[in-house]
Parts: structure tokens; sequence; C-alpha cells
């Protein structure tokens, strides 16, 4: 099911104000999932303009091009984000995070269930838990 020899998984917890985020598009070689902790921006993801909010969960492999085109500027944003090598997943999961299907909508609204594991995530981090 998965690869985990030699591949990492890293977990981030970034904070941005409205001043402080980067207005260049870019690309990761990691797949990132992100979750919104707080706040809300303007996301532009390849050509699309997406709005994130608090609890939304963002998709995003490798080949996508992304910048923040707006931040809260009351409250900024918070992203708790999971990022892996697109070679962790065999190809039977490859499809979760390319194709149409993720291009079109890469955005989960409000999933309780998806939050809460973000959150053990974090929680498992900041404890040093196996």
């Amino acid at each position: 099911m998965f690869d985990l020899e030699n591949k990492n998984i890293y977990v981030n917890n970034i904070k941005l104000d409205y001043k402080s985020f980067s207005k260049k598009m870019f690309v990761s070689h990691k797949i990132k999932l992100c979750m919104v902790v707080t706040g809300s921006a303007l996301w532009q993801i390849e050509n699309r303009l997406i709005s994130v909010k608090e609890g939304d969960v963002v998709i995003l492999n490798d080949r996508m091009k992304r910048v923040f085109k707006e931040v809260s500027e009351a409250e900024g944003i918070e992203l708790l984000t999971v990022e892996f090598e697109p070679q962790l997943f065999v190809n039977q999961f490859r499809g979760l995070f390319y194709g149409k299907d993720i291009e079109k909508n890469n955005v989960i609204s409000d999933h309780k269930e998806i939050n809460k594991l973000f959150k053990e995530i974090d929680m498992e981090v900041q404890k040093r838990l196996p």
C-alpha cells in the first residue's frame, strides 16, 4: 500500500499575515495536504481562484502552480500542512492526487473527520509520538 522505505513525511504549521506572503507563483516537489486552521485567503491554484477558510483542506500535487493572492488582513491565515514525496504512494493511489478530478476540485470544505485527523497528526508531531 505505502512505500515508506527512505521516504519522509513532513508536518508543518505555517502562519502568514496579510503582508508576509509571497506574491510569486511556485510549485513544490512534494504533495501537500493543507488544512486552514484559522483565517481565510484567496489562493490562485493554476488558473483558478479559490477562497479558503477555517476548516478547508486543500490538496496540492507536485505539479500545481499556486500563490496566495490575498490573505485576511484581520487574522491572516494559519495552515497545518502534511507534505510527502509523490513516490510514497504506489500506482493505485496516484489518482487521488493527479488527473482531471483533482484539477477541477481540490478543496474539501468542513469535513469533520479529515479535520480531526489533521489535529491528531499535529498532536503526534508536537508530542513527538511515533
